[in-house]
């Protein structure tokens, strides 16, 4: 057993690394491109473009259907008796007709209800691409799940790649050509998930028979109606800051919140490397559960690096942006700790919302989600609407601190394990200290002072944290 578990901390360790920096990398390019839309948008165009975004992120989980999920939890018996590719391809077709109609409706019918949700936001054409958006992004989120499972690491950093050129070359073309800028960036990731999803497809009839069998439909079904409600009220949970905002703020302020949001969402790309090799590490577990010293490591080194990759962006990165980036986005640097830390406990939340999905516990995650949302809903109706930028800050922070607990203690009954509560709550004290000093430094502005003390902050966290992987690289790994 414990030659076992330390071939699959090694192994989870080893494969999040090298498809971390793909992914970070990516990130990095991606990066430049946003420092390019700075210099051509206002952030009163990222406004709109933030609530679009959203709206079609609500939208494709319930487009899903769930089935990439359940999906996920039945491909390892499916494909022991062979019939791996007629489950993929059945239940991604069902997906995919449902989506279109769906959207269709939306589309034809949806206008009046959007206008009464976003009374500020035009639904044509701003809203009705975000729709269509959503379906081709439900067809993106079904071929990945579906190559995560399959455990296709390269295939999967290669679609990766080709979506960050694809929405960009996209954006960038559509933008020289339309004087509605924001019109032009929602067409262009709008063609770019289009082209995508083309991929996404072939990837997920790989196997299939040319005519799918109904046969392969119901347990599936079965498994996903729980997921369908939560994937939905999860994404809710994720952007129902901006949805209150644009209604309560000017859309000066909630641009340059979200472009902090967007600059944080590296940490979206790291857990994904992390949740890219950590199903298949469970799914090769002993009846899908992971050792608890396999817990306990990961659990411990994902807080790690989360934690100094906010600290590293707080005190490194906004030199940067004040260099870089028109003055007239140099204001969102102070949400940057702040939204930092608010997005590492949201990422977090991935390593029980997996322990919960590995067993199998749909009902669980519908029931920690929908508690989730009327926490969410409470905080932001009565902070976010009151204090506006700062009450959405708290009541992310709440939302997210309540979801990780509503997960741990589900997984906890689901698979009970026995964490270093005591090794995380320290680090977590000791990062909010360096999150609040950082906080303090950008508020004194582009003073000698100031950036003086950002780099001694990013010396005495940053430097550190570099050496500390460096010394402890074999013991992490064996």
């Amino acid at each position: 057993m414990p030659d076992r578990d330390e071939n699959l901390t090694a192994r989870f360790i080893r494969r999040s690394a090298s498809f971390g920096t793909l992914l970070i990398a990516v990130k990095a390019v991606n990066f430049l491109f946003l420092f390019v839309y700075w210099h051509i948008l206002d952030p009163e165009d990222f406004a709109v473009i933030a609530v679009a975004e959203g709206v079609s992120s609500v939208l494709a989980p319930a487009l899903n259907l769930g089935l990439s999920n359940a999906v996920s939890r039945l491909w390892k018996e499916y494909s022991a008796r062979g019939e791996g590719g007629d489950l993929v391809w059945t239940t991604y077709l069902l997906s995919t007709i449902c989506a279109l109609l769906f959207c269709s409706a939306c589309s034809l019918f949806g206008a009046p209800l959007f206008a009464l949700v976003f009374p500020s936001v035009p639904f044509d054409p701003y809203l009705r691409i975000a729709v269509w958006s959503s379906f081709f992004l439900s067809l993106c989120i079904f071929g990945d799940q579906v190559i995560r499972v399959k455990d296709r690491l390269k295939l999967n950093g290669l679609l990766v790649a080709a979506e960050f050129l694809l929405k960009n070359a996209f954006i960038l073309a559509l933008l020289h050509f339309y004087a509605d800028l924001p019109y032009a960036y929602l067409m262009g990731e709008l063609c770019g998930l289009a082209l995508l999803s083309a991929f996404y497809t072939k990837a997920c009839a790989s196997g299939g028979r040319l005519r799918p069998s109904p046969a392969f439909l119901g347990e599936p079904v079965r498994l996903a109606l729980p997921i369908i409600p939560a994937g939905m009220l999860s994404q809710i949970n994720n952007y129902i800051d901006r949805f209150v905002l644009v209604n309560y703020v000017d859309r000066t302020s909630l641009g340059l919140f979200t472009q902090a949001e967007k600059i944080c969402s590296v940490l979206d790309i790291i857990t994904r490397a992390f949740k890219t090799v950590w199903f298949p590490t469970i799914i090769r577990s002993d009846c899908g559960i992971p050792d608890e010293r396999l817990l306990r490591r990961s659990y411990i080194f994902a807080f790690d690096f989360l934690a100094f990759t906010v600290l590293a962006m707080s005190f490194a990165g906004v030199p940067v942006i004040r260099l870089i980036a028109p003055e007239r986005y140099h204001p969102m640097c102070v949400y940057l700790p702040a939204v930092g830390g608010i997005m590492l406990v949201k990422n977090f939340i991935f390593l029980p919302a997996l322990r919960l999905l590995a067993t199998r516990f749909a009902l669980a995650t519908l029931i920690s989600t929908a508690l989730t949302t009327a926490v969410a809903a409470g905080l932001h109706f009565t902070l976010t609407v009151r204090f506006g930028i700062a009450g959405a800050l708290v009541s992310l922070g709440g939302t997210y601190v309540f979801s990780f607990a509503a997960a741990e203690l589900l997984a906890r009954r689901a698979c009970p394990s026995r964490l270093p509560w005591g090794m995380l709550g320290l680090r977590f004290a000791v990062f909010a200290a360096a999150a609040a000093g950082a906080a303090y430094v950008i508020s004194l502005g582009p003073t000698g002072e100031g950036q003086a003390l950002l780099a001694a902050g990013f010396c005495l966290t940053c430097v550190p944290a570099a050496a500390y992987y460096a010394m402890s690289r074999k013991r992490l790994l064996t």
